[in-house]
């Protein structure tokens, strides 16, 4: 099992369904949280890990504000992308100068070598990961400033997400890009912890079939 401390200056993780008001979680989804060490060990094939299990959380409370920010949409088909009646003006909600925690562990996983392995080689020698892009959690724009490995007992106030099914916090597993009937979710609530966490409230990554 693995804890990591991520640092990101400017980040929003955009609730579900929110549409004219883009409100923010707290945290990152299990699903941005997976993509992110996907990314970090060079992974295009978002099948490859499944069975990990990968749960969020928080060391330091990010700060929230609110932007003004344009958006595009389809709106008329006889003006270009981004102009007139295809423009549409929102509000959004943004953390800034937060520290969110993210746990990895591969038990479950059936395959070799398992994420976990991976991306302590990719941490241990970032030289050998082939890997492109900048390496964000949340949209594309929003790029980490610092990844560490912690042990839980040594962070003080750290929360992580436990999942059961009475929980008040719903957070995507699994995305289905194309019309969200797939999308997996998982319920629970960030909990104080000083140890490391029980795998089996770690949600596990899997898909909708």
């Amino acid at each position: 099992m693995i804890c990591l401390q991520v640092e990101v200056p400017f980040t929003s993780f955009r609730k579900p369904y929110a549409r004219n008001f883009l409100e923010t979680e707290d945290v990152p989804p299990i699903s941005t949280c997976y993509g992110f060490l996907l990314s970090f060990v060079g992974e295009v094939d978002r099948r490859r890990h499944i069975g990990a299990r990968v749960t969020t959380g928080l060391i330091r409370d990010p700060n929230i504000s609110k932007i003004l920010c344009k958006r595009w949409r389809h709106k008329n088909a006889k003006e270009s992308l981004g102009n007139g009646q295809n423009r549409i003006v929102d509000y959004q909600y943004v953390l800034s100068n937060g520290i969110f925690a993210i746990v990895l562990d591969s038990s479950d996983e059936s395959k070799l070598p398992t994420l976990e392995e991976r991306f302590l080689e990719a941490y241990n020698h970032p030289e050998r990961v082939n890997r492109f892009g900048t390496l964000c959690l949340g949209e594309n724009r929003h790029i980490v400033e610092s990844v560490k490995i912690v042990q839980p007992s040594e962070v003080e106030n750290m929360r992580l997400f436990a999942a059961y099914d009475t929980g008040k916090l719903c957070l995507s597993v699994w995305p289905d890009y194309r019309t969200n009937l797939r999308t997996v979710w998982i319920n629970g609530d960030l909990v104080s912890v000083n140890t490391e966490p029980d795998r089996e409230t770690m949600p596990m990554i899997v898909e909708n079939t």
